[in-house]
């Protein structure tokens, strides 16, 4: 079994399901082929939602096999446990994979969830995308047959390959797109969010949104990574104004209020070089935040992008900055303090302010960034030290020219972590205690909308649990069964 791969003891199953707040994982991801987009490369996105945190960093991981080489990934610290949470990532072997978590039936199904324990194996071991397949249909073997795989994959290889899976585990084998296949995907690209044809969560409306951008920009030839950072990751519900422009209700757009990073990963056309795999990386609300480069093969990442102890990266607070102008309150700290009735209207005019400060940042960057690698291969010099300096020089642009107004709180002063980690730290709390007092006052203001979106909540909770104890029962009964059955003892 590989190290990456773990499993939850049987006991303390139940009191560990009952007092784990579990996290709100709605993402939005897609697959572009390269024979449709605009440089002849495939393209992965992911737009990460966890309404309980806004804390993510990035971190790259040493190889564990020669022809694979290290890894990076997204991701966040759930500060509780200190356990890492990769939302996926690419290795330098140019194998990326990404997904959008499709919610189970039951609490237990989502405990013993292990989507993100394939994820880091496949990263780990795997050159292209029929490893991952292949350990995706054999991940239910014993003696992981209790695990639940639930989840809507993307993933790409260096050498052509580019395929969507909707997975879920105990239902239906997985259903497989190849977006090569025009039969199968038309405009050449797959995507989705958090619901599949076995579980029919909601989420339509960011798909096919997303669709719609994705179908635009291939028609207008138009389908580049900086594209899709800008035009689609970024995207708060379309040209839908009618709503107030300082409370704009994001929950069913691509980039709201709960979506905590985005990733574009560049992959590379069959015969080139897997080093050239570029991960492009926004870790905060994207329609907010800027994304900075980061190669894989670098074997490292760019400070203002690491992963602290603390769960969050300098670019990352820098983002949440400015979070904090745009809504009442948006969220919570990785599961450590969480903020009730997450307010998810954004003020548009400091989006807008914040969109205008980026975009020309990632524009040169992308610029930037493709000339200097341009370079190093004219040079022959493409290897991890000069890779790593593009990327730290990529990102050290992008934090010094982003973070240099915190926009509507620029008379607050700048934004600290410029000045050190006692002060950012003091800064960053001293925000997080401004706006949950502003929201606590409009709380207040609105007290009966509150009582009566609880009343309404109990209701629906009154008539939903009578139904979904007796299933949750059966999940844990099943789940005890099969461990008991592994652990070789009968009834």
């Amino acid at each position: 079994m590989s190290p990456v791969h773990f499993r939850r003891p049987l006991f303390g199953l139940l009191p560990a399901m009952l007092l784990t707040a579990l996290p709100a994982l709605a993402c939005d991801v897609a697959i572009v082929s390269g024979l449709a987009s605009a440089d002849g490369r495939p393209i992965l996105w992911k737009n990460r939602d966890d309404s309980n945190s806004f804390f993510q960093g990035l971190e790259w991981y040493p190889g564990a096999v020669d022809t694979v080489g290290g890894h990076v990934c997204l991701e966040e610290i759930f500060l509780p446990t200190r356990t890492h949470i990769c939302s996926g990532g690419v290795n330098e072997a140019g194998f990326a994979v990404l997904n959008a978590s499709v919610y189970a039936d039951t609490t237990v199904e989502e405990f013993v969830n292990q989507d993100v324990a394939l994820m880091k194996r496949a990263l780990f071991e795997c050159t292209d995308v029929a490893c991952f397949e292949g350990l995706l249909a054999h991940w239910n073997d014993r003696p992981n047959s209790t695990d639940v795989i639930s989840s809507n994959f993307v993933a790409m290889d260096a050498h052509g390959g580019a395929i969507m899976i909707e997975a879920q585990s105990g239902i239906g084998a997985p259903v497989r797109y190849t977006v090569h296949d025009a039969n199968i995907a038309p405009g050449g690209f797959a995507n989705h969010t958090n619901f599949n044809r076995y579980i029919d969560n909601p989420g339509v409306e960011r798909r096919d949104r997303a669709a719609a951008l994705l179908t635009e920009l291939g028609e207008a030839g138009a389908l580049t990574p900086l594209n899709v950072m800008q035009t689609v990751t970024k995207d708060v519900c379309g040209d839908d104004l009618a709503s107030p422009p300082e409370r704009f209700p994001t929950n069913l757009c691509i980039s709201r209020a709960q979506t905590t990073a985005g990733v574009v990963i560049t992959g590379v056309a069959p015969g080139e070089d897997p080093r050239l795999t570029t991960l492009w990386a926004n870790p905060g609300e994207p329609s907010l935040g800027v994304y900075a480069p980061i190669f894989p093969a670098a074997h490292a990442i760019p400070q203002k992008l690491a992963l602290r102890r603390g769960g969050a990266s300098p670019l990352n607070l820098a983002i949440v900055f400015k979070e904090f102008g745009a809504y009442d309150n948006n969220g919570g700290i990785n599961g450590l303090v969480a903020s009730p009735l997450m307010d998810t209207h954004i003020n548009r005019p400091a989006m807008e302010r914040a969109q205008a400060l980026a975009t020309p940042i990632e524009t040169v960057l992308a610029e930037e960034t493709r000339a200097a690698v341009q370079r190093l291969q004219t040079d022959g010099e493409l290897d991890p030290a000069a890779l790593a300096a593009i990327a730290e020089a990529g990102a050290d642009y992008a934090f010094q020219r982003y973070a240099i107004d915190p926009l509507p709180l620029s008379d607050y002063g700048p934004v600290a972590t410029a000045v050190g980690a006692s002060a950012a730290a003091f800064y960053f709390a001293g925000r997080l205690a401004y706006v949950n007092a502003r929201w606590l006052a409009r709380t207040v203001a609105q007290r009966q909308e509150v009582y009566d979106a609880l009343r309404i909540a109990i209701e629906v909770n009154a008539r939903y649990l009578p139904k979904q104890l007796p299933l949750e029962r059966a999940a844990l009964r099943r789940v005890i069964e099969l461990r008991l059955a592994e652990a070789g003892v009968s009834d």
